[in-house]
């Protein structure tokens, strides 16, 4: 199952890069250094979060599975809302 979910999440955070390429050309100048703090600011909350969600396992083995289903739900969410704001996949 780890294998699976790490090549998910792979796959979704490279999605997540190629989304956040697009939003930042369509962004106007003046948005730019919005746009790029939002992002920075998400990815430290998604990893915050799912770091908290790995730390309910106290080091047993479903953490690493845990932390990864959280990245890629969050990720998922986050590609949508880039989607929503700043135009098509």
């Amino acid at each position: 199952m780890s294998v699976c979910l790490s090549t998910i999440l792979k796959r979704i955070e490279a999605d997540l890069s190629d989304v956040y390429q697009r939003a930042l050309k369509t962004t106007g100048s003046r948005n730019l250094k919005n746009l790029k703090a939002a992002q920075a600011r998400w990815i430290a909350y998604r990893d915050a979060d799912c770091k908290a969600e790995y730390e309910l396992f106290e080091g047993g083995s479903g953490g690493p599975n845990a932390f990864a289903a959280c990245k890629i739900g969050l990720t998922r969410r986050r590609i949508d809302a880039l989607v929503a704001a700043y135009g098509k996949k």
